[in-house]
């Protein structure tokens, strides 16, 4: 029975008290338990407070946890809901460096250890072949085992049988020899687990809790629950202006070069894939302005700023074919000794392609050879300062149009408005962006209120 007094402190859900009796009598009789309830069921506060009750009940004396550095924070945490003291009660020991150690040692770090729990089970414990495993085959003892994991078999009842074996024992009374497959040699056994249903079912019914929401719910569990969602389109309000110049921006994104973006494009068919590719940066700017007035101005300025560098290079650059081709090579990276060596063998008719390792640079040679041998390159430099040009012209008008909302952006202010709105009621808020920038800058209005401060973000 698990204590009036440990449900209350560590606010257990009815399907956690169950779980911890019902792991405790897993670990009595088969001295192993694989905990695999769905994400958000509460499985490292319910292993917790099995610790808790076997230590009130004299039945361990010490547990280890077995956890992902990124995890030892949140189990520290659940440890001290329970009222269990790191050191007296419970070690935890990175897993990482534990399948690093040497056998002696992994055993020393186990030693006077009753339970060991093995949290992402999954990860290290399919495989019998790899240190982790080994090691804590050798190490164990006859500590009983706790496995976590939310994916407990992948589609291969091998990983179960893997994941159970190291702490299975098989003396207990099973009279129908459902347990002898794990008597024997490992291949031998893993493969009659894998080929029986039978033996797999009853097995795997006997060692693993695995529960999800809906089943709980359909039990009668109506407190497990997500939090309840209403989701809802809030719509921004903006003026006249400022709408119209969100209708012109689609004509802007049609309209602008880019000729930054792979200039070698501009020496094969606009069909070509490379053109496909630059239109998908071009639509990039819709979604960066959906985002956030923040995250939009920062890809204009961007823009503004890689066009500019690209006129000044290109006007410093002499107007020969030669010069423009080492121009264009360097912009991809070839290097120029081949650069070099590909300008005299099209001068003596033959290719050194061979010489470059990468598809792209390959072809990147290829087009400004043909290019050069055709007198195209000077065209190209022109070309690539008009676009360069228009597109600056472009960007500063843009930049004009939406000066008011760089100023003030009615989307943050709507969003600031939810947050207070919600706090007020006593809520948690999860904000989600897909930019980090426009994330940043929703965090940065938040973290000027003291009242947000005080709260935490």
């Amino acid at each position: 029975e698990v204590s009036e007094s440990l449900t209350e402190k560590a606010k257990l859900f009815p399907h956690q008290v169950r779980g911890i009796a019902e792991t405790i009598a897993r670990l009595r009789r088969f001295n192993v338990s694989m905990l695999a309830d769905s994400v958000g069921l509460g499985k490292t506060r319910t292993t917790c407070a099995v610790i808790k009750t076997m230590r009130e009940q004299n039945t361990l004396r010490k547990a280890a946890i077995l956890t992902p550095r990124k995890l030892e924070r949140n189990w520290r945490k659940e440890l001290a809901v329970v009222g269990l003291e790191e050191g007296r009660d419970v070690v935890i020991i990175n897993k990482d460096i534990f399948k690093r150690l040497p056998v002696q040692e992994a055993a020393s770090q186990l030693r006077t250890i009753d339970l060991v729990v093995i949290e992402e089970a999954h990860q290290d414990l399919r495989n019998p072949g790899n240190r982790f495993h080994r090691n804590l085959r050798d190490a164990r003892g006859l500590a009983k085992g706790i496995l976590l994991t939310a994916t407990p078999w992948n589609n291969r009842r091998g990983d179960v049988f893997a994941i159970l074996s190291p702490f299975i024992r098989v003396s207990f009374n099973i009279s129908d020899g459902v347990f002898d497959c794990f008597k024997k040699g490992f291949r031998t056994g893993r493969k009659e687990f894998e080929e029986s249903d039978e033996i797999f079912q009853r097995v795997y019914g006997l060692t693993v809790l695995q529960r999800t929401r809906r089943q709980l719910r359909e039990m009668g569990n109506a407190g497990v629950y997500y939090a309840p969602r209403e989701p809802k389109l809030d719509i921004v309000a903006y003026s006249a202006n400022e709408q119209a110049a969100f209708r012109t921006l689609l004509s802007v994104v049609e309209s602008i070069k880019l000729p930054y973006f792979n200039p070698v494009r501009y020496l094969t068919a606009d069909t070509d894939v490379e053109w496909k590719i630059s239109g998908t940066h071009r639509f990039f700017l819709l979604k960066r302005a959906e985002s956030s007035m923040a995250a939009f101005r920062h890809t204009l300025q961007g823009m503004q700023q890689k066009a500019k560098a690209l006129k000044d290079q290109l006007l410093e650059i002499k107007d020969s074919e030669d010069d423009i081709a080492r121009w264009l090579a360097s912009y991809y990276n070839i290097s120029e000794d081949i650069i070099e060596d590909a300008l005299d063998s099209a001068r003596e008719g033959y290719l050194v392609e061979e010489r470059i390792t990468k598809i792209r640079q390959k072809r990147v040679l290829r087009l400004i050879e043909e290019a050069r041998k055709k007198k195209n390159l000077k065209p190209l430099k022109n070309k690539l300062i008009k676009d360069s040009e228009a597109d600056i012209r472009l960007l500063d008008k843009v930049e004009a149009e939406f000066s008011s909302l760089f100023q003030s952006d009615p989307k943050l202010a709507l969003v600031l408005k939810h947050v207070y709105k919600t706090i007020a009621q006593g809520q948690k808020i999860l904000l989600v962006s897909q930019f980090a920038d426009t994330a940043f800058t929703v965090y940065k209005a938040l973290l000027s209120d003291p009242q947000i401060q005080a709260l935490g973000i």
